[in-house]
């Protein structure tokens, strides 16, 4: 483009836009883009004042461009043709420059609001106008002057929603758009039998997230009271039906007053504190948090996190940030306490991105392939300067996570009169550290201040200094000004930051270039290995969950095993099948006290009542699985109360957990049909016994472990501390089933149960032993059973007696004999069953042709 080119693209005016025939291919600047949206808007929405109905057709010519003394239907059309194609290239260059979520865009809608508004009401005009004529010739006379059409449906008086005699109407439809008239003022959502309403800040911030506002039997019981509206309470009561068949109308059919709530599953609202810190959207896809008060901001945000984690060799990340219309899943009342664009950025400011490194476990070390072998220098620098990472098992240590929040120097000032959000932050500087520690925490007795900014500390004129814009400082703000509100920043585990020399001097030169964002070395001194990483961000080690930690610390989890909690957990945001391939639901099976309720009512808090499927032990059993998934419409899927005899049918929760189709009956209604979206999460005391475990179908469809250890004592403020760390919670899960997808690739961890974490390993044995009798058989190795003995045999023959007996001996029922029962188990011993002639068992000899297991052998009696 030349400069003559560029400078006409800038000289765009609302007339260009109108003009067809300007097709050069030119877009003007985003900057023009946006003066465009304001005039138009300006143009066609700021009218005169109404005063009288004269002033509304002049307003409603103003905004197509017509004039009042020439109109006709045809012009008319043209003009909103013609603005329509205006509307039209204006969005197409606001895509162009990506500035959906911007103000221009709602000034490109109130464009089209004013444009349609207009053309109804000039439609309006011209029927009143033809049906109120008092002759044939009046008729005639209108129609050639507004060169109405002479279809019968303008002759006729058509009946519309905003135009039709009420008298020809029964009592049900008349309520019906009367009430329709009631809810299109309130900018309702529509799910569950209810009606939501927008959630806003503490601030008044329109968030993206909806809230149950009131159920809609409700809300037409209050409009059709008959001391609020007698003539709709009559209209209800005639016949007496009429109340709940418009309640069901209002349920069931679509409304364009209230369209249906459409959620995206992995963006999570979150309202902030009093001053909107922390107050945005969370998106779980991409671990990437978009604060509401940079709104305007949101496609940049996500351009420089995409661009720099790309770098790093996430070669399949996306960013999209969230569009004016998404819809959050849920607000929780709570702060998310990251800025994750700060994190990112500070990976892009680095000399190298391998010169900040932190521990890390061995487990997250397998599926990295740069070690940097040959440095034992580096590692041995590591360890002495990094702390060893608290092992939750290990009780000489504090098994609780470093502080949560910390905090960040840096003080809101708030006015007395009013809340605002925070405009700029003063430092502190120059202030004992004492004094400092007695004015942000106010410790009396010790204790840690959680993430509260109404905590207010008084204005501490007499050390707080200002920096100057000449460089120097000047007096801090006067008592009378406002009150100073302590900022705190999330917690993290500790880092080491290296020089370039530092890592010069540190790294052996065949490692240098191999090091890369994922590399990682180990220290083997003092009888203990340990693992150091580059640091990429905060890892789900740095997101701090006390509560739930202490829950795992008292059932003696080790990392590992609190590792895949999180990250099965995390999972659960998800779709089945949409990040991985497993099959499998996250159970937690113990004792009554051990805390796996708590757990599960944390995660719980993390979708909307309505979209929460309640898969209980006790499930009815014909219809009762279409409620408890709601139709396919649940995306999460808990059961609070798992029995050993589980109502739900065998084959249906192998559908629901591997994600194929399901089919599942109603209640005078066809059977519902579809996938179950949500993944399975189970809490019990006991596991299902009355499931077949022959081929290892139903052990290997469940990743659980057993907590086996009351937690004392139990603290009734711990669910109430959690809900105001959801937002670390959220992030930890995420980030650890991030970590989990990476180290297990395409394989399916229920596959290699050897490379499981420890608890969740003897979880799945013990699964195994107790849903099938004839693992249990092999595993007892009591005596007159049979034992796993490589370069051994022993008849088939005799195996099936000695499974009788044991089931015999332990009150089992008789069972049919089969391939089936063995095949499974022998399988994973490696046991292969082959004819031999004549075989010799602990010498003695069976003439003939017999069937033997190679790699068997018995216990003797004693």
């Amino acid at each position: 483009m030349d400069d003559e080119e560029a400078e006409g693209a800038e000289d765009w005016t609302l007339a260009d836009l109108e003009d067809t025939s300007i097709d050069n291919g030119l877009v003007p600047s985003a900057e023009t883009c946006l003066r465009l949206a304001r005039d138009f808007r300006a143009r066609v929405c700021t009218t005169t004042e109404r005063t009288s109905p004269a002033d509304v057709f002049g307003n409603a010519c103003n905004v197509l461009g017509l004039d009042p003394s020439t109109f006709n239907m045809e012009v008319m059309k043209a003009r909103v043709q013609t603005k329509q194609f205006a509307v039209r290239r204006l969005c197409l260059m606001l895509e162009h420059h990506r500035l959906r979520s911007t103000d221009a865009f709602e000034n490109v809608k109130d464009v089209l609001r004013a444009i349609a508004t207009a053309e109804r009401y000039m439609v309006q005009v011209c029927r009143l106008m033809f049906h109120t004529t008092k002759t044939q010739n009046d008729q005639q006379d209108v129609r050639s002057r507004l060169m109405l059409s002479l279809e019968p449906h303008y002759t006729a008086g058509e009946q519309t929603v905003l135009e039709y005699d009420a008298e020809k109407l029964d009592s049900f439809q008349r309520l019906f758009l009367q009430l329709r008239e009631y809810l299109e003022t309130c900018c309702f959502r529509r799910a569950d039998g209810q009606f939501f309403k927008r959630v806003k800040t503490p601030l008044g911030v329109d968030t993206l997230a909806f809230a149950p506002e009131i159920t809609i039997s409700e809300w037409v019981g209050t409009l059709c009271n008959y001391y609020n509206d007698f003539e709709a309470w009559l209209l209800s009561t005639r016949p007496a039906t009429t109340f709940m068949n418009v309640v069901k109308h209002l349920t069931d059919r679509p409304l364009t007053e209230a369209p249906d709530l459409e959620e995206n599953r992995h963006l999570r609202s979150f309202a902030g504190d009093v001053l909107g810190v922390g107050a945005g959207v969370y998106d779980c896809d991409s671990d990437m948090f978009f604060p509401y008060g940079a709104s305007n901001e949101w496609p940049d945000l996500a351009e420089d996190v995409e661009r720099v984690r790309r770098a790093l060799g996430f070669r399949d990340y996306r960013c999209a940030p969230p569009d004016a219309h998404d819809t959050a899943l849920i607000h929780l009342p709570c702060a998310f306490p990251y800025d994750i664009h700060a994190e990112v950025q500070e990976l892009e400011q680095r000399e190298r991105v391998y010169y900040v490194w932190r521990e890390t476990y061995e487990f997250e070390c397998r599926a990295l392939q740069h070690e940097l072998a040959q440095s034992g220098d580096l590692a041995r620098h590591l360890a002495r300067a990094l702390p060893e990472l608290t092992s939750c098992h290990d009780e000489s240590r504090p098994p609780l996570a470093p502080p949560d929040l910390r905090f960040s120097g840096e003080w809101c000032l708030v006015r007395r009169d009013t809340i605002e959000p925070p405009r700029e932050y003063t430092r502190i500087t120059g202030v004992d550290s004492a004094e400092l520690r007695e004015a942000v925490d106010g410790v009396a007795h010790g204790e840690r201040v959680a993430f509260d900014p109404r905590v207010r500390v008084p204005s501490p004129q007499s050390y707080l200094a200002v920096p100057g814009t000449g460089g120097g400082t000047s007096t801090g703000p006067e008592p009378r000004d406002g009150f100073l509100v302590p900022l705190f920043v999330a917690q993290s585990q500790p880092r080491v930051s290296l020089t370039a020399s530092q890592w010069e001097r540190l790294v052996h030169e065949d490692d240098a270039p191999k090091a890369c964002a994922f590399s990682f070395v180990r220290d083997a001194r003092g009888g203990r290995t340990r693992f150091f990483r580059v640091c990429l961000g905060s890892a789900w080690s740095d997101c701090e969950a006390a509560e739930l930690d202490q829950i795992y610390v008292t059932q003696l989890f080790t990392d590992y095993d609190r590792f895949q909690c999180y990250a099965n957990k995390g999972r659960q945001f998800f779709e089945v099948g949409e990040k991985d391939s497993h099959q499998y639901a996250h159970v937690l099976e113990g004792v009554g006290g051990c805390g796996k309720s708590t757990d599960m009512n944390c995660q719980m808090a993390f979708f909307p009542p309505h979209r929460c499927g309640i898969f209980a032990g006790n499930l009815e059993p014909l219809f009762g699985l279409s409620a408890a998934c709601k139709e396919g419409e649940a995306l999460g899927l808990f059961c609070s109360e798992m029995s050993s005899t589980m109502a739900c049918k065998q084959e249906e929760f192998n559908q629901i957990v591997s994600g194929d189709t399901v089919s599942a009956a109603r209640k005078n209604k066809h059977p519902w049909t579809g996938i179950v979206r949500a993944q399975l999460f189970l809490v019990g005391n006991k596991k299902p016994l009355n499931y077949s475990d022959t081929e290892g179908q139903f052990s290997r469809r469940i990743m659980g472990i057993y907590m086996s250890n009351l937690v004392r004592p139990r603290d009734s403020r711990v669910a109430a501390r959690l809900k105001s760390k959801l937002g670390q919670v959220c992030r930890k899960n995420v980030l650890a089933y991030d970590e989990f997808r990476r180290m297990w690739g395409s394989t399916d961890p229920m596959s290699r149960t050897d490379l499981l974490p420890p608890g969740f390993a003897a979880y799945y044995e013990r699964a195994k032993r107790e849903t099938n009798p004839f693992q249990a058989f092999l595993s007892d190795g009591g005596e007159g059973c049979v034992r796993a003995a490589p370069g051994k045999f022993v008849l088939l023959q005799t195996v099936r007696e000695l499974y009788a007996k044991y089931r015999q001996d332990n009150g089992l029922s008789k069972s049919t004999w089969r391939e089936s029962t063995y095949w499974t188990v022998f399988a994973e011993l490696g046991v292969k069953i082959v004819k031999k002639k004549d075989p010799t068992v602990d010498g003695e000899m069976h003439p003939g042709e017999h069937d033997v297991a190679e790699g068997l052998e018995r216990v003797p009696v004693a």
